[in-house]
């Protein structure tokens, strides 16, 4: 376990949520520079959000949330929102003529397209393909009979992730 990480003020709902984030991280590759936190998320209207990717490589989940939901629940947010900071990474990689094998150069202009306008919502490409690639990640998992503790056991550590106070 690493130092950096507060592995005793994390709740099992907490760790399986960084568990998720960690586990598309090894299988995508963005293994660094994303921080998945747990934070209380309010919207401008003074309501909470579940989670929340913020293009300054936040990854947030409401604690309530992660309290009152059920493991699948919190995987398939955690696939969903960690998927959408990948993308976001090969829009990134893409700006600065890096190639990516995974979208194709029209793909990726829409992403651009979805992430300047702001807010991805379930009618933006980037959220729709994130959405496929969580159900595809909850099909694996329930194929492979994965446990909720075993998941957090091999996924929750295998990235130094450091919590940010601000």
């Amino acid at each position: 376990m690493n130092d950096n990480l507060k592995t005793n003020t994390h709740t099992t709902n907490e760790k399986l949520a960084i568990a998720s984030v960690n586990y598309v991280r090894k299988h995508t590759g963005l293994n660094q520079g994303l921080y998945p936190l747990i934070a209380s998320i309010k919207n401008d209207d003074g309501s909470t959000t579940t989670s929340y990717f913020d293009k300054s490589m936040i990854l947030a989940f409401d604690p309530i949330f992660l309290s009152q939901s059920s493991e699948r629940k919190i995987m398939k947010v955690a696939f969903l929102e960690d998927y959408k900071s990948y993308v976001y990474y090969m829009v990134l990689r893409n700006d600065m003529g890096l190639q990516t094998a995974e979208f194709n150069e029209d793909e990726l202009s829409l992403f651009s397209t979805d992430f300047d306008a702001g807010e991805i919502t379930e009618s933006t490409a980037v959220y729709q393909v994130a959405s496929q690639y969580s159900s595809k990640l909850l099909s694996e998992i329930s194929k492979s009979n994965l446990t909720a503790s075993n998941f957090i056991k091999n996924y929750y550590g295998l990235y130094n992730t450091r919590e940010r106070t601000h």
